[in-house]
């Protein structure tokens, strides 16, 4: 608030042979108040600033506390060292692959080594062994694997197939070759973080064209050590 004060005084003289004093005293007050409130408007609403919603969460993959992304599916580098034990009479073998590991399916490149025997066939008394031999098999593989778990411990069943040369040396026949096809089926399971470790339990079949028309198929049982990183 300003005030100001006036004072005047009014000349003093002689009118009409009488004397005259005049004071005049103005006040003035003056109160200035300003207040200012603005609004956007666009459109004839008031805009707004909102900020976007958040992405809805991934879909979970999980059942029941279990998850279909194990250590089985998680892309990583495999490795595996087994036994093999014929379905019918024979010897102990070996076998390793190595292979890649990208979602559901592993490729891998094998290698089997096992002896081998022929007989005459006249039966189970007086079958006696003609010639005898190691057999070596180069194939790869194409493997399929349905599992669930924990994410860092997964089990499952798979399904395998794929294709194969066997090279025999034989004792008295010298060396020969065939092709085979592979199919196969087990259980594996396999745990850890960066670096993994489990087990792999399956059966194995080969349909093989030994030449002149004949075919032989042989079955193995293998039980061997899987690691991964």
């Amino acid at each position: 608030m300003h005030r100001a004060w006036i004072l005047g005084l009014a000349t003093m003289g002689w009118a009409s042979g009488a004397r005259a004093d005049g004071v005049v005293v103005v006040e003035a007050a003056a109160h200035v108040e300003v207040s200012a409130h603005v609004d956007v408007v666009v459109g004839g609403e008031a805009a707004a600033i909102v900020a976007p919603a958040p992405a809805p969460p991934p879909a979970s993959t999980d059942v029941g506390g279990l998850t279909f992304a194990t250590p089985l599916t998680q892309p990583h580098w495999e490795g595996e060292l087994a036994m093999t034990l014929p379905l019918a009479l024979g010897d102990v073998g070996l076998h390793a692959a190595i292979g890649r590991q990208v979602g559901a399916f592993r490729v891998a490149a094998e290698y089997t080594l096992t002896d081998t025997s022929t007989d005459t066939g006249a039966g189970p008394l007086s079958a006696a062994p003609l010639d005898c031999g190691r057999q070596q098999r180069l194939g790869l593989a194409l493997r399929y694997r349905l599992g669930v778990g924990l994410p860092e411990l997964g089990t499952g069943l798979y399904v395998e197939a794929g294709l194969g040369r066997n090279t025999v040396a034989w004792k008295t026949r010298g060396t020969t070759r065939h092709d085979d096809v592979l199919l196969g089926l087990g259980f594996d399971m396999l745990g850890g973080g960066a670096r993994t470790v489990g087990l792999d339990l399956g059966a194995r079949f080969t349909l093989a064209d030994t030449g002149g028309g004949d075919r032989e198929a042989t079955g193995v049982i293998a039980l061997g050590l899987l690691v991964g990183g």
